[in-house]
Parts: structure tokens; C-alpha cells; sequence
């Protein structure tokens, strides 16, 4: 073996593992990255069922007098009518609520908030409730995704 060749293989391997060690750091971080957007997705799921909880026992309140409707609810005007509801979610979690007079019928929509270190998360659910003899009664579910 020549002198000058004692430290040739060496370079080359070191190289290499060079190469492959960002490879895996690489894939390290995308791993991460992917489980971190997996646990947000599953947030916002419950964060969406939550507020369709919500709207349904809101609009089951509405429906039975419950929730009294301010008298001026027809002005189509939004009213929150967060202060009247008694939910507790815990964990951080936020709920509101408002309705507006809208096509002969009620829009309700609800709104739960969950805040962390880095930033707040909505889900939201929306429903519509029909007048009917004095009162309201369930019409459908609007579809807000």
C-alpha cells in the first residue's frame, strides 16, 4: 500500500455518514412535525363535536324556554347569549353563543375556543331552528367545515 493512500478510504466513510446522519435527522423531524398535526386534527375534531353538543342543547333550551330570547330578538341583529349558558368543558376550553332572527326562524351559532402555549383553536357548530306556533323547533344542522 502507497503512503499517500493511507487515509483515503476514511474520508469517503466519513462521508457517508455524514449523509446519512441529516438523512435521519431529516426524517426525525418530519416524523415530528407529522404527529404534531396529527394531535391538532384530533383537537379541532373535538373542539367541532363539542360545539355541536352545544348548539343541540342550546337549541333543545331555546325550544323548551330554557334560554329566555331577548325581546328584540326579530331586529336581526346578532344577540350573544353566552352569559345564559351553563356549560363547563374544563380544560381551558371557552364556549359562546348567538342567535339571530333570520328567515322566519332562528341561526345559532356556537363557537368553543381551546388555548394553549402557542395559539388558540375554534371549532365551531351552526343550527337552524323554525318558528313555529309561538315558539321554535328544530329545522337542521348547518354545515360549517
Amino acid at each position: 500500500m502507497n503512503a499517500k493512500e493511507d487515509g483515503f478510504i476514511s474520508f469517503p466513510a466519513l462521508v457517508m455518514l455524514m449523509a446519512l446522519t441529516l438523512v435521519g435527522c431529516g426524517m426525525f423531524f418530519v416524523a415530528t412535525d407529522a404527529v404534531k398535526t396529527e394531535r391538532h386534527a384530533e383537537i379541532v375534531e373535538q373542539l367541532y363535536m363539542d360545539a355541536s353538543g352545544a348548539a343541540e342543547k342550546i337549541a333543545w333550551d331555546i325550544i323548551n324556554g330554557q334560554i329566555e330570547l331577548p325581546e328584540d330578538i326579530k331586529n336581526g341583529v346578532d344577540h350573544d347569549i353566552t352569559d345564559k349558558l351553563e356549560f363547563d368543558f374544563g380544560g381551558n376550553k371557552k364556549i359562546s353563543a348567538a342567535v339571530r332572527h333570520e328567515n322566519n326562524g332562528l341561526r345559532l351559532l356556537t363557537i368553543v375556543e381551546k388555548e394553549d402555549e402557542n395559539a388558540a383553536t375554534f371549532g365551531t357548530a351552526e343550527c337552524f331552528l323554525e318558528d313555529a306556533d309561538g315558539g321554535y323547533k328544530w329545522s337542521y344542522r348547518i354545515k360549517t367545515r
